[in-house]
């Protein structure tokens, strides 16, 4: 899929018109999704207000010309204008062609006569506008495999599409990499690059670069590091597909009280909209804002990633969301409690889930009991350089670790961290224990430690 963006900062209140064509019924094999991905991207340009052309099958290249003509003479009348198309594209000497449907093409020399050239769409873009006053787009998903390349007697150069120049103030995105071809994926409703750039289009206040890192992000992660999807521009405004009001207290603590409601319902419709409500949080606070809702911002990923990881049938939480808290907070000691906290939520959640992420890699459980031991161990030594002593931060740190411990066999090594934690239970003083509530969702587990620690201690038994 290419995307080609001259960009500004555009008010929501433009006129937007959009060109949509999915060709589909191939006279050589016909592809499942680009009709639907035509349709999907019609309904989803509607929703963030542009005026949408819609053409489906268009058999050969006298019926593309007459399509992209019609825009053509609409253009002027519009200050941004989008052109999407999915279907089969080819590469010849560098230059990407569009192909119709029941186009015969016997060798490489028919593609200029009976295809349509992406330099003729971005020609009628760039007529409107040569001062590039305005925005324009194209987007196409035209990186599948070249169907008649089996009947030439040579292959073509390249596989996909060929990257282009970009004209001045022009975005190019692609569903894949250079000379490298997108799945169809026929066991979907849609092809992978197009569902999710529908699902992030429609997120509030992003920016364009944003969108397409996020897309290029998720199709990377659900294709298995095998479809890369890519950008190159030239522009130096901002555009967003949908705008909303400006990011307020108001505005995330709502948004993050529904998600966690929903959530908690745990109904996977409820969970849908769980899911959509708190992605809505974190894309909103991605960056300065973070510093000023860092507990919102941290409540909402996790929600995020509980739901991604049951959607996709995966291990509870990944490892990137604790980065990503890590890099906000780390480095501030104002917020490093907030790191503190996330990384001991994220862990306990980890060791409930040592079974399933053994299985998963191929490794044994104790590689990950290990490895919570040796990064919660720095977790202390971290807490006791920020706050000079201890603190009740570390009784879930050790009941953790006594736990990993335990599991290890290693009774003695568990014994020392649940006693310390029982140690430093004994410690608290008034308000602290409401404070471990907060912390996190093992408190009633320290206490019943602390007690029966005492119990254990009395008759010189171990844990």
């Amino acid at each position: 899929m290419l995307l080609v963006l001259p960009l500004l900062m555009v008010a929501q209140t433009e006129k937007r018109l959009a060109l949509v064509i999915g060709n589909a019924n191939y006279d050589l094999g016909v592809l499942k999704n680009p009709v639907n991905d035509a349709i999907l991207m019609e309904q989803t340009l509607k929703d963030v207000g542009f005026d949408v052309m819609l053409y489906t099958d268009l058999i050969d290249r006298k019926a593309m010309n007459e399509a992209v003509r019609e825009f053509g003479k609409k253009v002027a009348d519009y200050q941004t204008c989008l052109v999407y198309y999915a279907g089969h594209g080819i590469q010849i000497n560098t230059q990407n062609y569009l192909i119709p449907t029941q186009a015969n093409l016997r060798d490489k020399y028919d593609v200029d006569e009976l295809c349509l050239s992406v330099d003729k769409i971005l020609s009628y873009l760039n007529a409107k506008d040569k001062n590039n006053e305005n925005l324009n787009i194209v987007v196409l998903d035209a990186c599948r495999n070249n169907p008649f390349e089996r009947k030439w007697s040579r292959t073509v150069e390249g596989k996909g599409l060929a990257k282009m120049e970009n004209p001045a103030g022009t975005l190019i995105a692609y569903s894949t990499d250079q000379g490298t071809t997108a799945d169809d994926n026929s066991k979907a409703n849609n092809s992978l690059y197009c569902s999710t750039l529908s699902e992030i289009i429609k997120i509030p206040n992003l920016t364009i670069e944003t969108v397409f890192k996020e897309v290029m992000i998720k199709v990377l992660e659900q294709s298995g590091n095998i479809q890369n999807p890519t950008f190159t521009s030239k522009f130096s405004g901002e555009f967003v597909f949908k705008k909303e009001a400006d990011l307020s207290s108001t505005n995330v603590r709502s948004l993050l009280k529904s998600a966690k409601k929903l959530h908690t319902r745990n109904e996977e419709g409820d969970w849908t909209k769980a899911n959509k409500k708190a992605k809505q949080v974190v894309y909103q606070l991605e960056g300065d804002a973070t510093d000023k809702y860092i507990n919102e911002y941290i409540d909402a990923l996790f929600i995020h990633a509980e739901i991604e990881d049951w959607e996709s049938d995966d291990v509870y939480y990944q490892p990137q969301q604790l980065k990503k808290i890590r890099e906000l907070c780390s480095n501030k000691a104002a917020l490093f409690d907030n790191y503190s906290k996330a990384t001991i939520r994220y862990f306990t959640e980890y060791i409930r889930n040592i079974d399933d992420l053994a299985k998963d890699n191929d490794k044994s459980t104790d590689y990950y009991y290990q490895m919570v031991i040796d990064s919660l161990s720095v977790l202390l030594n971290d807490n006791l350089n920020y706050y000079g002593e201890p603190t009740f931060r570390e009784i879930p740190i050790k009941y953790i670790i006594g736990s990993a411990a335990g599991e290890l066999k290693q009774q003695a090594l568990a014994n020392d961290y649940y006693f310390s934690a029982a140690d430093a239970c004994d410690g608290l003083v008034d308000g602290q224990s409401e404070l471990i509530g907060n912390y996190t969702d093992i408190g009633n587990v320290v206490y019943t430690i602390y007690i029966y620690s005492k119990i254990f201690s009395r008759f010189g038994l171990g844990l």
